[in-house]
């Protein structure tokens, strides 16, 4: 031990320490976090370019939520977002079992084939359903001046 001119002992100066732990364990709740926060959403609906309709009018809410089915220029459907063959679209409706009252709205396509519209429209009504919507844009959303 060697005396300094006070009669203290020097002490060796340790490196001071880096400690990891706690700072890993911080950021992997702050990883926990982010990845249970974040929403993964699929889009469940298909890109179309919607008609413009200048006389149309904003769709009756009905009792429940709105089914909704789209068609694509190319063809696809997709019932209340989800994709369906155009052979089970008629037993998927049916199994919907939509009741009077409750809103159906179809989205075609400006492109989409009118047979394909129309073969739709005929699974709709084979499928018990009597009346429906078809969406479409407003002068406004269209970007047109209001009337």
């Amino acid at each position: 031990m060697s005396f300094g001119a006070k009669g203290l002992a020097r002490s060796r100066r340790e490196p001071p320490e880096l400690v990891l732990t706690p700072f890993i364990d911080v950021m992997f709740v702050i990883l926990i976090f982010l990845v249970l926060s974040t929403s993964f959403m699929v889009p469940t609906s298909l890109k179309l370019n919607l008609p413009e309709s200048r006389t149309g009018q904003a769709a009756a809410r009905g009792a429940g939520s709105p089914v909704e089915i789209e068609v694509s220029a190319s063809g696809e459907l997709r019932l209340s977002g989800e994709p369906v063959e155009p052979g089970a679209l008629e037993s998927r409706l049916k199994a919907l079992d939509i009741k009077p009252g409750r809103a159906v709205l179809l989205a075609a396509d400006r492109d989409a084939a009118h047979g394909r519209v129309v073969e739709v429209m005929d699974h709709l009504r084979r499928a018990g359903v009597t009346s429906f919507g078809i969406r479409t844009l407003s002068g406004r959303d269209a970007g047109a001046p209001p009337p």
